[in-house]
């Protein structure tokens, strides 16, 4: 866990956060400018295998909050992708 998240969740009290940030495409169906939301993101890092080395599971998102996420973006007219993910620590 980052520390900005560490902080927002144990000095602020969040219960919920959003990762908002950009990414890139192997799918031509998606453009610059176009909303992802992810279902579930997988990594090629092998940061979770130090605290779980028998493990390799993709993280879920909650359903209510992606469907939530996904009718908020359509009335906004905003063009939205829903999908699985691959994160990588490679692009830092």
């Amino acid at each position: 866990i980052s520390m900005y998240a560490r902080e927002l969740i144990v000095d602020y009290g969040v219960k919920k956060l959003i990762r908002v940030g950009t990414a890139g495409s192997l799918n031509e169906d998606v453009h610059v400018r176009e909303l992802v939301l992810a279902q579930a993101a997988a990594t090629n890092s092998n940061i979770i295998r130090n605290d779980w080395p028998q493990y390799d599971f993709p993280q879920i998102a909650s359903f209510d909050l992606l469907d939530k996420a996904y009718h908020i973006a359509k009335e906004h007219g905003m063009t939205t992708h829903v999908g699985n993910v691959l994160s990588s620590d490679v692009f830092y």
